[in-house]
Protein backbone atom coordinates (compact mmCIF):
# COMPACT_ATOMS: atom_id res chain seq x y z
CA UNK A 1 0.00 0.00 0.00
CA UNK A 2 1.32 3.64 -0.91
CA UNK A 3 1.83 5.42 1.98
CA UNK A 4 0.43 9.10 0.51
CA UNK A 5 1.32 10.68 3.88
CA UNK A 6 5.13 10.26 3.40
CA UNK A 7 5.26 12.59 0.06
CA UNK A 8 2.01 14.39 -0.21
CA UNK A 9 1.49 15.76 -3.74
CA UNK A 10 1.61 19.54 -2.11
CA UNK A 11 4.87 19.25 -1.62
CA UNK A 12 5.55 19.70 -5.50
CA UNK A 13 3.86 22.97 -4.92
CA UNK A 14 6.44 24.38 -2.15
CA UNK A 15 9.73 23.57 -3.68
CA UNK A 16 10.43 27.12 -3.29
CA UNK A 17 13.88 27.29 -2.98
CA UNK A 18 16.70 28.73 -5.25
CA UNK A 19 20.57 29.90 -4.63
CA UNK A 20 21.65 33.02 -5.86
CA UNK A 21 24.56 35.23 -5.35
CA UNK A 22 24.67 38.70 -4.01
CA UNK A 23 22.71 41.41 -6.04
CA UNK A 24 22.19 45.25 -5.18
CA UNK A 25 18.20 44.76 -6.11
CA UNK A 26 16.69 47.38 -3.12
CA UNK A 27 13.88 45.88 -1.64
CA UNK A 28 10.39 47.76 -1.33
CA UNK A 29 7.90 45.46 -1.64
CA UNK A 30 7.13 41.49 -1.48
CA UNK A 31 7.76 41.54 -5.39
CA UNK A 32 10.96 42.84 -5.18
CA UNK A 33 12.20 39.87 -3.65
CA UNK A 34 9.98 37.76 -5.90
CA UNK A 35 12.30 39.78 -8.77
CA UNK A 36 15.07 38.89 -6.83
CA UNK A 37 14.39 35.04 -6.96
CA UNK A 38 13.05 34.99 -10.40
CA UNK A 39 16.59 36.35 -11.68
CA UNK A 40 18.41 34.39 -9.83
CA UNK A 41 16.65 31.10 -10.66
CA UNK A 42 17.82 31.90 -14.49
CA UNK A 43 21.25 31.65 -13.50
CA UNK A 44 21.32 28.78 -11.59
CA UNK A 45 21.74 25.36 -14.00
CA UNK A 46 22.70 22.69 -11.32
CA UNK A 47 23.02 22.41 -7.16
CA UNK A 48 22.78 19.69 -4.74
CA UNK A 49 21.97 19.88 -0.97
CA UNK A 50 19.84 18.33 1.57
CA UNK A 51 16.46 18.92 2.56
CA UNK A 52 14.27 18.74 5.64
CA UNK A 53 10.81 18.22 5.63
CA UNK A 54 7.59 18.03 7.96
CA UNK A 55 4.28 17.41 7.30
CA UNK A 56 1.46 17.06 9.56
CA UNK A 57 4.09 16.60 12.86
CA UNK A 58 5.74 14.29 11.15
CA UNK A 59 9.73 14.50 9.86
CA UNK A 60 11.50 13.66 7.56
CA UNK A 61 14.96 14.26 5.53
CA UNK A 62 17.41 13.54 2.41
CA UNK A 63 19.31 14.81 -0.40
CA UNK A 64 18.59 16.88 -3.42
CA UNK A 65 20.05 17.18 -7.04
CA UNK A 66 18.63 20.08 -9.20
CA UNK A 67 19.28 20.68 -12.89
CA UNK A 68 17.78 22.90 -15.34
CA UNK A 69 15.10 23.60 -16.48
CA UNK A 70 13.03 20.61 -14.99
CA UNK A 71 14.88 17.67 -13.69
CA UNK A 72 15.41 16.86 -9.77
CA UNK A 73 15.87 14.39 -7.69
CA UNK A 74 14.61 13.78 -3.84
CA UNK A 75 16.23 10.94 -1.90
CA UNK A 76 14.45 10.53 1.25
CA UNK A 77 16.70 9.21 4.06
CA UNK A 78 16.15 5.93 5.47
CA UNK A 79 12.92 5.05 3.50
CA UNK A 80 13.77 4.00 -0.04
CA UNK A 81 11.66 6.64 -1.14
CA UNK A 82 12.34 8.81 -4.19
CA UNK A 83 10.73 11.73 -6.13
CA UNK A 84 12.50 12.16 -9.12
CA UNK A 85 11.67 14.23 -12.39
CA UNK A 86 13.21 13.75 -15.48
CA UNK A 87 11.90 16.23 -17.49
CA UNK A 88 9.11 14.89 -19.15
CA UNK A 89 7.88 12.32 -16.34
CA UNK A 90 7.28 13.24 -12.27
CA UNK A 91 8.39 9.64 -10.38
CA UNK A 92 7.04 9.28 -6.70
CA UNK A 93 9.29 5.88 -6.34
CA UNK A 94 8.73 3.69 -2.97
CA UNK A 95 11.87 1.05 -3.81
CA UNK A 96 10.88 -1.13 -0.81
CA UNK A 97 7.91 -2.10 -2.24
CA UNK A 98 8.67 -1.91 -5.58
CA UNK A 99 6.14 0.74 -6.39
CA UNK A 100 6.43 3.44 -9.20
CA UNK A 101 3.83 6.34 -9.49
CA UNK A 102 4.29 8.01 -12.86
CA UNK A 103 2.93 11.52 -13.64
CA UNK A 104 2.76 13.33 -16.89
CA UNK A 105 4.17 16.86 -16.99
CA UNK A 106 2.15 19.09 -19.65
CA UNK A 107 3.23 22.04 -20.73
CA UNK A 108 1.47 23.87 -17.18
CA UNK A 109 3.74 21.58 -15.11
CA UNK A 110 6.20 21.68 -16.76
CA UNK A 111 8.58 22.32 -13.84
CA UNK A 112 6.79 20.94 -10.38
CA UNK A 113 9.30 22.11 -8.80
CA UNK A 114 6.56 25.37 -8.28
CA UNK A 115 9.08 27.86 -7.19
CA UNK A 116 11.25 27.93 -10.26
CA UNK A 117 8.19 28.79 -12.47
CA UNK A 118 7.26 32.18 -10.68
CA UNK A 119 4.63 33.15 -13.17
CA UNK A 120 2.73 30.24 -12.40
CA UNK A 121 3.16 30.68 -8.53
CA UNK A 122 1.92 34.51 -8.54
CA UNK A 123 -0.92 33.25 -10.81
CA UNK A 124 -2.71 32.03 -7.62
CA UNK A 125 -1.05 33.42 -4.74
CA UNK A 126 -0.27 37.21 -3.78
CA UNK A 127 2.55 37.75 -2.31
CA UNK A 128 2.52 40.37 1.15
CA UNK A 129 4.17 41.77 3.81
CA UNK A 130 3.59 40.18 6.58
CA UNK A 131 2.47 41.84 9.64
CA UNK A 132 6.17 41.60 11.63
CA UNK A 133 7.68 43.22 8.12
CA UNK A 134 9.84 41.69 5.56
CA UNK A 135 12.49 41.91 8.00
CA UNK A 136 12.61 38.79 11.04
CA UNK A 137 15.28 36.79 12.57
CA UNK A 138 15.48 33.16 11.71
CA UNK A 139 17.65 31.04 13.65
CA UNK A 140 20.80 33.03 13.68
CA UNK A 141 20.32 35.66 11.03
CA UNK A 142 18.24 38.49 10.02
CA UNK A 143 16.57 37.65 6.53
CA UNK A 144 13.32 38.38 4.73
CA UNK A 145 9.81 37.12 5.18
CA UNK A 146 6.88 36.83 2.57
CA UNK A 147 3.59 35.46 2.92
CA UNK A 148 1.80 33.99 -0.17
CA UNK A 149 -2.06 34.62 0.32
CA UNK A 150 -4.09 32.67 -2.52
CA UNK A 151 -6.21 34.74 -5.11
CA UNK A 152 -8.89 32.48 -5.36
CA UNK A 153 -10.73 29.75 -2.98
CA UNK A 154 -8.97 27.17 -5.43
CA UNK A 155 -5.54 27.89 -4.60
CA UNK A 156 -3.92 24.48 -3.10
CA UNK A 157 -2.63 25.98 0.09
CA UNK A 158 -4.19 28.50 2.72
CA UNK A 159 -1.32 30.58 3.15
CA UNK A 160 2.53 30.45 2.15
CA UNK A 161 5.27 31.90 4.29
CA UNK A 162 8.67 31.88 2.71
CA UNK A 163 12.00 33.07 4.12
CA UNK A 164 15.12 34.26 2.33
CA UNK A 165 18.40 35.41 3.05
CA UNK A 166 19.44 38.97 2.51
CA UNK A 167 21.13 37.76 -0.42
CA UNK A 168 18.21 35.96 -1.93
CA UNK A 169 18.62 32.71 -0.58
CA UNK A 170 15.40 30.72 -0.03
CA UNK A 171 16.34 28.83 2.85
CA UNK A 172 12.54 27.92 4.05
CA UNK A 173 8.89 27.40 3.20
CA UNK A 174 5.90 27.09 5.83
CA UNK A 175 2.24 26.74 4.35
CA UNK A 176 -1.05 25.79 5.74
CA UNK A 177 -2.69 23.33 3.28
CA UNK A 178 -6.40 23.56 1.99
CA UNK A 179 -7.20 20.70 4.25
CA UNK A 180 -5.74 22.50 7.40
CA UNK A 181 -2.41 19.98 7.41
CA UNK A 182 0.92 22.39 8.57
CA UNK A 183 4.08 21.79 6.34
CA UNK A 184 7.51 23.26 6.31
CA UNK A 185 10.61 22.87 3.65
CA UNK A 186 14.32 23.86 4.20
CA UNK A 187 17.18 23.13 2.27
CA UNK A 188 20.83 23.53 2.99
CA UNK A 189 22.63 24.00 -0.26
CA UNK A 190 26.18 22.68 -1.23
CA UNK A 191 27.73 25.51 -2.64
CA UNK A 192 30.46 24.28 -4.45
CA UNK A 193 28.16 22.40 -6.62
CA UNK A 194 26.18 25.14 -8.19
CA UNK A 195 26.43 25.05 -11.98
CA UNK A 196 28.36 22.13 -11.85
CA UNK A 197 28.13 19.09 -14.00
CA UNK A 198 25.14 17.00 -13.12
CA UNK A 199 24.62 13.89 -15.99
CA UNK A 200 21.02 13.41 -16.88
CA UNK A 201 21.80 9.66 -15.56
CA UNK A 202 20.71 11.09 -11.92
CA UNK A 203 17.30 11.58 -13.36
CA UNK A 204 16.53 8.75 -14.94
CA UNK A 205 13.92 5.79 -13.11
CA UNK A 206 14.92 2.05 -14.66
CA UNK A 207 12.09 -0.05 -13.80
CA UNK A 208 12.36 -3.39 -13.83
CA UNK A 209 10.06 -7.06 -14.22
CA UNK A 210 8.97 -6.95 -10.57
CA UNK A 211 8.25 -3.39 -10.36
CA UNK A 212 4.40 -2.48 -10.17
CA UNK A 213 3.83 1.00 -11.72
CA UNK A 214 0.69 3.24 -11.30
CA UNK A 215 -0.11 6.17 -13.53
CA UNK A 216 -1.35 9.68 -12.79
CA UNK A 217 -2.48 8.84 -9.47
CA UNK A 218 -2.20 12.64 -8.14
CA UNK A 219 -3.79 14.04 -11.20
CA UNK A 220 -6.89 11.27 -10.06
CA UNK A 221 -7.28 12.86 -7.07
Amino acid sequence: MIRKTVIPAGIFLILLFSPSYPQKIEVFNAMSIVDIIQERITKVETFTGNFAYIFDGKAYSGSIIYKAPDKFRMDFSGGGQRIMSDGKYLWLLFDAQDIAVKEILDKAKSNPMMGWNIKRLLKDYAPMEPKEGFKVKYKDQIVYKIVFEPRNNTAGFRKIEMFASLEGYILKVKAVTAMGKNLEFEITYNMGTINQAVSDASFVFVQNENTQVYENLLTQQ
